[in-house]
């Protein structure tokens, strides 16, 4: 016998099944997740965003890049004048164990 769940997911058990609603579709959970493309309401954010990598992949990492190119970029952890002095002692270390400086 099958359980399948109104998300389309099937189970052997109703035991999974239950524990799968619990955890990802609404039934048990109070809170309200809506599925933006296919009207699927899941219990909790955790289990909808899944879904929406699973079953909507094109929009789910649309929406990602989105998100990182929006985030104000951060400085970098060396200024250019480190990073040069950098270079030159790394190169001195370079040709100091080749033997000749």
């Amino acid at each position: 016998m099958e359980f399948k769940c109104d998300c389309g997911n099937v189970y052997a058990s109703r035991g999974n099944l239950r524990d799968h609603q619990r955890r990802f579709c609404r039934g048990a959970g109070e809170q309200n997740n809506d599925c933006p493309y296919c009207n699927i309401s899941f219990a909790v954010y955790r289990g909808m965003r899944q879904h929406l990598r699973h079953r909507h992949p094109q929009q789910y990492n649309a929406e990602m890049e989105e998100e990182v190119e929006s985030r104000p970029m951060r400085r970098g952890l060396w200024t250019e004048e480190e990073i040069e002095d950098m270079a030159i002692a790394e190169a001195r270390v370079m040709v100091l164990s080749i033997g000749t400086w």
